[in-house]
């Protein structure tokens, strides 16, 4: 009897792969007011210009949604369309015997949990956001929006897995991936 297929590893960025870039951030900036959009909208171009670090630029960007209800943040991410065929492409690199990893340093773990869930991915990285009340503190932490931060968790995925770098396919879009 022939072995089964050794799996593989298929790692998402979500923002700008699965779901279109930036729109998470700009749809809850809405929510909240034209100057708070702005100077959301301000730092998001600080860093995609290379003026601020990632983790700074994300830091400055949810330090504006203090208060902001968690399930707000839900609400509004499910309102986002996915890439089109995202469910049919991810059934068929189930059926090849393909993990899926969805890994952000946009959004919240949260957030990038209950999508992962929805598409029947074994992983889920995102921010770490703090909240008391269910209302965010402001305050955010994680692997994920640290310098090398998707590289780590790409590591633990990889040895959880019983897997090496060879055995996985990264669909990314920009130079923090």
């Amino acid at each position: 009897m022939a072995s089964p297929e050794k799996p593989r590893l298929v790692v998402f960025d979500v923002e700008g792969v699965l779901i279109p870039k930036n729109r998470f951030i700009f749809e809850v900036g809405k929510t909240l007011g034209f100057t708070t959009l702005v100077k959301m909208l301000i730092f998001g171009f600080l860093y995609e210009a290379g003026i601020l670090k990632l983790e700074s630029a994300l830091r400055h960007v949810f330090s504006n949604l203090k208060g902001v209800e968690l399930k707000t943040l839900q609400c509004i991410f499910d309102k986002i369309p996915a890439t089109p065929l995202l469910r049919s492409i991810i059934s068929q690199l189930k059926t090849r015997n393909c993990k899926i990893a969805l890994i952000s340093s946009g959004l919240p773990t949260v957030v990038v949990k209950k999508f992962a869930d929805s598409l029947g991915a074994e992983y889920a990285f995102g921010i770490d956001i703090e909240a008391q009340d269910e209302k965010l503190t402001g305050q955010i932490s994680g692997e994920a929006i640290a310098p090398e931060g998707k590289m780590k968790i790409l590591a633990k995925i990889l040895v959880a897995e019983n897997l090496e770098l060879k055995d996985c396919v990264v669909v990314a879009d920009d130079r923090n991936n």
